[in-house]
C-alpha cells in the first residue's frame, strides 16, 4: 500500500484528542445525547489546540450537522451544566467567549463516587447493554478509539436499524472470531440475522450449528463424488 505523503503529514500534524474512556462508558448516564458527545469531541479537539471557543461552523461541517443544531445542542449542555460559556474581558474594548466542560467532568466524578459508595451489584452478562457499553466493547476489541463517523454508524444501528445491543455484541464476537475488525462486517452479520429473524443468543447458536452441519454435509458430498469416479468405472473398460 502506497502512503500519500500529504495525508501522512496532515495525520501527524493533526495531533491527538485525549479524553477519558469513562466518559464513553457513562456519557448517557450523565444526560448526554449521542449528538452532544460528538459535539463535545469536536469541541475538545479545538480547545486542546488552544482555541478559547471552537468554530461552530467547523464542527457542523465535520459532523454534517447544521450550525443551528450544534448551537442548540451546546446550549442544552450549558443548561444541563455539562458545559460553561463565560465572557472574558480582553481589554477595555474587547470581550471573548470561553467554553469549558468542567461541569461534565464534575458530573462524571460525582457519579463515580456515588457508584463506589453504593457498592452496586455488577450486572449479569445477559442483561440489557447500554449504548455506551457497546462503544467501550467495540473499542476494546478493535484496540483503538472509535472515530466520530464510527460512533455515528453504531448509533444508527440502534436508532434507525433498531438492532438490539446484545445482538450487536454477539455480531462483534463473530467478527473477532473471524479476525475481522471493521463495522461494515459487523453490520452485514446483523442484517443477515435480521433477515433470518434471529433475535437471541440461542438462535445465533442454533444458526451457527445449522451452518456448520451444512458445511459438513457439503464436504461429505464432495468426498462421495470424488470416490464415485472410481466406483462407477465399468469393469470391462478398465483395460481399454
Amino acid at each position: 500500500m502506497k502512503i500519500n505523503e500529504n495525508n501522512l503529514n496532515n495525520y501527524i500534524q493533526s495531533g491527538n484528542t485525549v479524553f477519558s474512556n469513562y466518559l464513553l462508558i457513562h456519557y448517557f448516564d450523565i444526560g448526554m445525547s449521542n449528538e452532544q458527545l460528538l459535539i463535545y469531541i469536536q469541541a475538545k479537539s479545538a480547545l486542546d489546540q488552544g482555541t478559547k471557543f471552537p468554530d461552530l461552523d467547523m464542527i457542523a461541517n465535520n459532523l454534517h450537522f447544521t450550525k443551528n443544531q450544534v448551537a442548540n445542542e451546546l446550549q442544552k449542555m450549558v443548561n444541563a451544566k455539562l458545559a460553561e460559556i463565560e465572557t472574558m474581558q480582553i481589554n477595555q474594548q474587547h470581550k471573548m467567549d470561553v467554553l469549558s466542560f468542567n461541569g461534565l467532568t464534575e458530573k462524571l466524578l460525582t457519579m463515580q463516587i456515588k457508584n463506589d459508595n453504593d457498592q452496586a451489584i455488577p450486572k449479569p452478562i445477559n442483561t440489557a447493554t447500554s449504548r455506551s457499553e457497546i462503544f467501550a466493547n467495540i473499542e476494546s476489541e478493535f484496540r483503538r478509539p472509535l472515530s466520530s463517523i464510527e460512533l455515528q454508524k453504531i448509533s444508527e444501528w440502534l436508532d434507525s436499524y433498531s438492532f438490539k445491543p446484545e445482538m450487536i455484541l454477539l455480531a462483534l464476537k463473530e467478527a473477532v472470531l473471524n479476525n475481522v475488525y471493521n463495522l461494515r462486517y459487523i453490520e452485514q452479520i446483523l442484517i443477515n440475522w435480521q433477515q433470518k429473524n434471529i433475535n437471541t443468543a440461542h438462535e445465533v447458536e442454533v444458526n451457527r450449528q445449522a451452518r456448520q452441519q451444512s458445511i459438513n454435509r457439503e464436504g461429505n458430498s464432495k468426498q462421495n463424488v470424488s470416490n464415485q469416479k472410481y466406483i462407477d468405472i465399468p469393469f470391462d473398460n478398465i483395460f481399454d
